[in-house]
């Protein structure tokens, strides 16, 4: 969010004259009102797309802003409560702005991911810390609100039964798939619920959807989105398609789990390009994507996916510069994009279990570890972790970090005698846009204080900036530093991004509603649509994209990182 989308938010709750959903607002001029806030932050936390709590806002006086009694030291109180006070931790992020001559603070509450619900007061334990947002209140959840929203969020359906499916079925499938797989030593239905494979309903045994989805004859009959989509895009965005051109490549990928994963390797490798290679007397077909990297991020893909998500397919998407998989359901339990390499935490774990029996995941925690070296002795940047409120994704971009080109690129910065790691962050940041400090450990293999320190001295010599402060601060090159000729790219999340810079690259310098009205192609737009373009501009400008210029009513905005759209 930047100042003007906040100033647009209230606008908005002016003509409601009322507080909204996912908006509070907070008088804050003499102090902090702590309680009232910390429960704002669980509701809010809790709430599908989080919220927004506004402070210095008088909403008894007619919403006018009366300010803050200090900004810089509300920002660091909030900090703090939701720190030291929230289970689990959050990270309000702080955008100010002014309002009839006062200073005021958004403070952006992003939704838990569900793993992590509920979010509630740490003091007051649960269930009396924990809240929920209903209407334009926060309201306690008592004993029974919590039982029914952590059922839910429940994400068992791993272990479910599935009532149309027979013993039969599963017993013929597993002796096709392995005529020795032990029935002489112990009986079927001891094999299988051991596994965790079976489960007995009305007195009848009927496969989990585990043991269907790994031994089923068809289980697509059942779940017919538990599938992997491969798409192969001609660029590197799916603008093209607006266009009206096709993709080169589609296909929908169907079978038992372990064969998914084994048709969908065998698809992607297909399909990326390769590059020859003379080793020692011969010359050799290199893919542009290390092989084990793709069938670890496939199978991890498989075994980690919500299948409480039924409807949705694992999405395979192959564009010229990158590869993205993407599963249903965020990372689980307590793994995080920061420890993803070390923790672990299975949703699956039968599934889990069976895969590794089969010889297609590697031994517990090795995973993602394994992809990392895996690109990196390709030359090629570690992967892209990324997580939404209802997914999970891994990025593979196919750039060397240390081309010929990069390496002409990086002479200029000679004066600075740069570390060998500072060096391999700026071409990191060359390819990437922006880095965070999670990015630097991984490509210089060094721990956080490290990362931090030699960051930091990026930072004092002016080449590269930081944005945002503690666990969601990132770096991105200073303006005068990044290269013109470079084009950004965007994944599957950032679609409305590229779209805006492809539109802008074309009529720069642009303000908000005229930029508006290329991306919408009509004037007549909504406050709500305005608003929405006001957040997606405010995204780009945080990334390092966009550079603003003037005043918030005649403000306009340039590419500052790239020479021209994504879309080409």
């Amino acid at each position: 969010m930047d100042s003007e989308t906040l100033l647009d938010l209230l606008e908005e709750v002016r003509s409601h004259g009322s507080e909204l959903q996912d908006v509070e607002l907070k008088k804050a001029k003499d102090g902090m009102p702590t309680e009232s806030v910390l429960e704002s932050l669980s509701a809010f936390a809790n709430r599908r797309g989080g919220g927004v709590l506004i402070f210095g806002i008088d909403e008894v006086a007619g919403y006018v802003a009366t300010g803050v009694y200090d900004a810089g030291s509300l920002q660091e109180e909030l900090s703090g409560l939701a720190n030291d006070q929230m289970e689990p931790r959050i990270q309000p992020e702080f955008t100010l702005a002014e309002a009839d001559g006062e200073v005021i603070v958004a403070a952006e509450v992003r939704e838990l991911p569900d793993a992590r619900k509920p979010c509630y007061i740490r003091r007051r334990g649960l269930p009396n810390g924990a809240y929920r947002r209903v209407g334009n209140t926060n309201r306690r959840m008592t004993a029974d609100d919590l039982a029914q929203f952590l059922g839910a969020l429940r994400d068992d359906f791993e272990a479910g039964p599935v009532n149309d499916a027979t013993i039969e079925e599963y017993r013929g499938a597993i002796a096709r798939r392995d005529p020795s797989s032990g029935a002489g030593e112990a009986s079927d239905t001891d094999l299988l619920r051991r596994g965790g494979f079976v489960a007995e309903q009305k007195q009848r045994l009927i496969p989990t959807v585990a043991g269907l989805l790994l031994f089923g004859d068809d289980p697509q009959r059942f779940f017919p989105r538990c599938v992997a989509t491969v798409t192969q895009f001609e660029g590197t965005t799916v603008a093209a398609r607006e266009a009206g051109s096709r993709y080169l490549f589609d296909r929908e990928i169907h079978g038992r789990a372990q064969d998914i994963i084994v048709r969908a390797v065998e698809t992607v490798m297909g399909r990326v390009a390769r590059r020859a290679e003379v080793r020692g007397l011969w010359r050799a077909e290199v893919p542009e994507y290390p092989e084990e990297v793709i069938r670890e991020a496939i199978t991890n893909a498989v075994a980690h996916r919500s299948y409480a998500h039924r409807g949705t397919a694992i999405r395979i998407r192959i564009f010229a510069d990158r590869i993205e998989i993407r599963n249903p359901g965020t990372l689980f339990g307590t793994v995080t994009l920061d420890n993803i390499e070390h923790e672990q935490s299975t949703r699956n774990p039968r599934m889990v279990a069976a895969l590794r029996e089969f010889g297609l995941m590697e031994q517990r925690g090795t995973g993602v570890t394994l992809m990392i070296a895996e690109m990196k002795r390709a030359g090629l940047a570690p992967p892209d972790f990324h997580e939404s409120s209802t997914s999970f994704q891994v990025t593979l971009r196919n750039a060397h970090l240390m081309s010929p080109e990069v390496r002409e690129w990086l002479q200029q910065f000679g004066p600075h005698s740069l570390s060998e790691q500072q060096l391999m962050a700026l071409a990191y940041l060359r390819l990437h846009g922006r880095m965070a400090n999670r990015d630097f450990q991984r490509i210089n293999s060094v721990g956080g204080p490290t990362a931090t320190r030699e960051l930091r001295g990026l930072v004092d010599v002016g080449i590269i900036e930081m944005h945002g402060t503690r666990g969601g601060a990132y770096y991105t090159l200073a303006p005068t530093q990044a290269p013109r000729d470079v084009m950004l790219s965007f994944d599957e999340e950032h679609e409305e991004e590229a779209r805006i810079v492809e539109v802008l690259s074309q009529i720069q310098p642009a303000g908000r509603a005229e930029i508006a009205a290329l991306l919408y192609r009509r004037r007549d737009l909504s406050q709500a649509e305005l608003r929405h373009v006001s957040y997606l501009l405010g995204k780009l400008v945080d990334m390092g994209v966009l550079a603003p210029a003037g005043e918030r009513r005649g403000r306009v905005y340039t590419i500052r990182s790239v020479s021209n759209g994504v879309g080409d």
